[in-house]
């Protein structure tokens, strides 16, 4: 009887284990964009008709804004052109925003070796220079025609020591009646990526951590399905 207590006991620990390794795996998030106002009420840039701002998480603060400011030109049913600015909050992360299509791949690969189109990349916050110093790059996204409102996005962001990423794309839809608006998102937190307009994350690659974990709870549910059937023999 004892030696069963040890081996249910072991059970119990090897379950914990493979439980463990598997909560590891992806955080979800649902609708997380929010699209409003800009951030500091600054108007749409010289050139640029309307002003925006979208923000690329949930919870507590920091999270990334990064501001759109939107040129519907004149006949069109949609945008004309979109450019985008630095919040005063951007500076919180290195933040990466590209084009999509459904499937593609958003990951660290994907947005740092050309395989998406560039919309916007903030990569660093310098204190060290005499003045702060944000690094950012835009692309602006343009409408030939001005008739298709919806605009797909895949992202990325970091903190500012790189760590932390989080990835995830936002279906947003442009018309002059409404403005802008989110149709949905999705983001996960502790993966390595996410396909675009999907639910489908991007598992990372075990740590040899996980794996040990998975192989010392494996051993231990086989170790007691061993001394069941020993049992069962001596019977």
């Amino acid at each position: 009887m004892h030696h069963f207590v040890q081996q249910a006991a072991r059970f119990g620990v090897a379950v914990a284990l493979i439980a463990s390794s598997v909560a590891a795996q992806a955080a979800l998030i649902d609708n997380h964009v929010v699209v409003g106002p800009t951030y500091n009420g600054v108007g749409a840039l010289p050139g640029y008709e309307q002003a925006y701002s979208i923000r690329l998480g949930t919870g507590s603060w920091p999270f990334p804004y990064v501001d759109l400011h939107v040129d519907a030109a004149t006949g069109k049913s949609s945008y004309a052109s979109i450019t985008a600015t630095p919040s005063y909050l951007t500076y919180v992360q290195s933040v990466n925003i590209a084009q999509v299509k459904a499937g593609d791949e958003i990951s660290a690969r994907t947005l740092t070796d050309g395989s998406l189109p560039s919309f916007v990349k903030v990569t660093a916050f310098s204190f060290q220079q005499p003045q702060p110093v944000e690094y950012f790059q835009v692309n602006p996204l343009t409408s030939a025609t001005g008739t298709d409102p919806d605009i797909y996005l895949g992202f990325s962001y970091t903190d500012t020591q790189g760590l932390n990423p989080a990835y995830g794309w936002a279906h947003l839809r442009y018309t002059q009646a409404a403005g802008l608006s989110l149709v949905s998102s999705a983001m996960t937190t502790s993966d390595a990526g996410i396909f675009a307009l999907t639910r489908n994350t991007i598992s990372a690659v075990p740590e040899a951590s996980t794996t040990a974990m998975w192989g010392v709870g494996l051993c231990g549910i086989m170790g007691l399905a061993a001394a069941r059937r020993r049992q069962r023999s001596l019977r």
